[in-house]
């Protein structure tokens, strides 16, 4: 009864530089299951281009593999080892792609653990998104652009929306 609580497990090796928002080094434990998830089984590759991104991963090289996964005309079943092939050469890839696999071979829901990874990782786009949003509504305040403050905060309606509909 593994469903994995989509929590951080790796953590950084050294200070980094400062990154733009939505650029993470850490792997999260949903990213990681999403792939394995995504390897194991065409179909959920096929219902996850239906709700995210490949741009929805934070840590880069997940990202990477996702839009590997999730580009047009992907969907059919594309075997672990002919993944870690194409990334032969880039040892970060291989090893995500490696855990992704054997931390998905514990799971006993799958299609649960899928539904919750997908949850965990739209409500992480939206709260960047939020995050995001909520520096341009101070700049604009502070330069008083009442026109910009209007679109921001209907920007924010919107994705308070999304929440919503997430939750429900």
């Amino acid at each position: 009864a593994t469903t994995a609580a989509p929590a951080e497990t790796a953590a950084p090796k050294a200070a980094e530089p400062a990154k733009p928002a939505g650029i993470s080094s850490e792997l999260r434990s949903a990213e990681k299951l999403l792939i394995g998830l995504m390897l194991e089984n065409p179909h959920f590759i096929l219902a996850a281009k239906e709700e995210i991104r490949a741009e929805d991963f934070l840590n880069h090289t997940a990202r990477d593999i996702a839009k590997r996964l999730l580009e047009p005309g992907a969907g059919a079943a594309l075997p672990a080892v002919q993944l870690i092939n194409f990334y032969k050469d880039d040892p970060e890839s291989v090893r995500i792609i490696s855990l992704s696999c054997a931390e998905t071979e514990t799971v006993v829901d799958k299609q649960r653990t899928f539904v919750d990874c997908l949850s965990w990782v739209k409500r992480s786009r939206i709260k960047n998104e939020l995050e995001g949003l909520r520096v341009e509504l101070e700049t604009a305040q502070t330069k008083g652009d009442k026109n910009r403050i209007h679109r921001i905060l209907y920007d924010l309606d919107g994705l308070n929306k999304g929440i919503r509909k997430i939750n429900e």
